[in-house]
């Protein structure tokens, strides 16, 4: 058995797959044919017995997720675990991060066994419950002794690449991350990509609804992929369970490149001076 990206397949077989999970316009399953020959944002990848194709997983790329638009095992070859190989080989897959996938009821057990989250959408059609499957490859929790060291690194190498030289008199709340942010009653997540820490953001109190992000930083390989939005959104997200109204940052003011990235993600300038860009963010509550 194998997985892997198909560069070459026929109008004929893709059809054929496609009726496997698709309804059966011909109309329909014609255009998403051309779509697959034509946009630079869809991918398909095949399982093979014996050089047989024997599935298909269709993908419409993103930056943060992307979408398991067509997911079909030949009849011939279903209640085998084709299907579960299939979905974890699109796991492994570079530049994953999340995937999500729509589905009808009959289909929801596999995707929740597969370890995806479900969510009604209800009938999108009359009288035909629809479903909402997501999964997250990058894993963002909190950091712990056995990511502590890992998550120093990321923030170091981070320091290193923007200023050449490194202060250790700078940065002493990173000689124990946990002591200062977690003890302290912050918050500090790491984002895991296959058990390696990528990326790091921490939130720190700072009024009675006001949080403060720091620390946001991103290994340069894993950069401009949606690891920082994901991570950003996380920290948004537990700041409401807090009862923050209101985030605030700071970024160098030469560092244009992540003041652009504050900036698309909603956040404002309130303040500058010749060093530092100050920005905020209100939450919705």
């Amino acid at each position: 058995m194998v997985i892997r990206y198909i560069e070459q397949i026929s109008d004929e077989v893709l059809t054929e797959f496609l009726t496997y999970c698709m309804s059966p316009s011909l109309e329909k399953i014609a255009n998403e044919v051309c779509k697959y020959r034509t946009s630079k944002k869809r991918e398909l990848y095949g399982i093979y017995v014996e050089s047989t194709l024997i599935g298909i997983a269709g993908l419409i790329r993103g930056d943060v997720e992307s979408e398991l638009k067509h997911f079909a095992i030949h009849p011939d070859h279903r209640g085998y675990g084709y299907g579960s190989c299939l979905i974890k080989g699109l796991l492994r897959l570079p530049n994953l991060y999340k995937l999500v996938a729509e589905t009808d009821k009959d289909a929801v057990d596999f995707y929740s066994k597969m370890g995806f989250t479900i969510c009604s959408l209800g009938e999108k059609y009359p009288g035909v419950e629809r479903f909402k499957c997501e999964i997250t490859v990058l894993k963002i929790a909190c950091v712990n002794e056995s990511t502590e060291a890992q998550a120093r690194i990321v923030i170091l190498t981070g320091l290193e690449e923007r200023f050449g030289i490194l202060d250790p008199a700078y940065n002493p709340d990173l000689k124990a991350i946990i002591t200062t942010y977690l003890q302290a009653g912050n918050l500090f997540l790491v984002g895991l990509l296959h058990g390696k820490v990528v990326c790091t953001g921490a939130l720190l109190h700072e009024t009675e609804h006001t949080g403060r992000i720091v620390r946001m930083s991103v290994l340069k390989p894993y950069r401009r992929k949606g690891m920082a939005r994901a991570l950003l959104a996380e920290l948004e997200h537990q700041a409401k369970a807090k009862g923050y109204h209101r985030i605030v940052l700071e970024t160098t003011i030469t560092w244009h490149d992540a003041i652009g990235f504050y900036l698309s993600n909603g956040y404002t300038e309130y303040d500058r001076d010749n060093i530092e860009i100050h920005l905020t963010k209100y939450l919705l509550i």
